[in-house]
């Protein structure tokens, strides 16, 4: 765990709860179509020229910004993307804007 993060323990809280639960099916890049920015693996779709944090990360997500299915804005036509370490312990985050 980086040092700039606090952890505690806790006995109590919410949970993922079944009627939250979303099946993941793998798609190809040919069956999710032009426009599609959002996704968990895969190969990034880049606004931009390619940008990855510095060091060692692994892809994870992209997460299109939107405000008719979520409420999330990351600048004009913008995407998040999402990294994780190579020993899976840290993460990092960086959008892109058209």
């Amino acid at each position: 765990m980086p040092p700039f993060i606090a952890v505690t323990d806790d006995a109590e809280g919410p949970t993922m709860s079944e009627d939250l639960a979303v099946e993941l099916v793998p798609a190809s890049p040919a069956e999710l179509g032009a426009g599609w920015d959002t996704r968990l693996g895969g190969p990034p779709t880049w606004l931009q020229d390619g940008q990855y944090p510095p060091g060692d990360w692994d892809f994870l997500f992209q997460l299109e910004g939107s405000d008719e299915f979520y409420e999330v804005n990351f600048g004009d036509a913008g995407v998040g993307y999402g990294f994780l370490s190579a020993d899976g312990k840290e993460g990092r985050f960086l959008w892109q804007c058209a």
